[in-house]
């Protein structure tokens, strides 16, 4: 790592050692809101409610709140790991029809 590299990731450390943590009325307060926007929302995409069930279990065991973000992250990359299989798929689907259509 070099200086500028060195300088960049202390500047960002700092930041987030001044992130202030809710305290535990803050928590409870923060839980409810983002129950009812999780409910919410499983209202309007109810085909999520297995996915949600997932998170909730996995973070379950999760302890710590900077497992809880690693948990999360894992789960992200593995969506994202999933979409992008999806969309190579759809891209050779597409070219196949391109092919098609250019052989007419």
């Amino acid at each position: 790592m070099n200086q500028h590299d060195s300088r960049s990731f202390n500047k960002n450390q700092d930041r987030l050692s001044e992130i202030k943590k809710p305290s535990g009325t803050e928590d409870v307060n923060m839980e409810e809101k983002y129950r009812r926007e999780i409910d919410r929302l499983l209202e309007l995409r109810p085909e999520m409610a297995d996915f949600q069930r997932e998170i909730e279990r996995r973070l379950s065991h999760a302890g710590t709140f900077e497992n809880r973000m690693a948990v999360l992250g894992i789960m992200m990359e593995d969506k994202l790991c999933q979409l992008k299989y999806h969309l190579s798929i759809l891209a050779e689907k597409v070219n196949s029809w391109e092919a098609m259509a250019n052989r007419r």
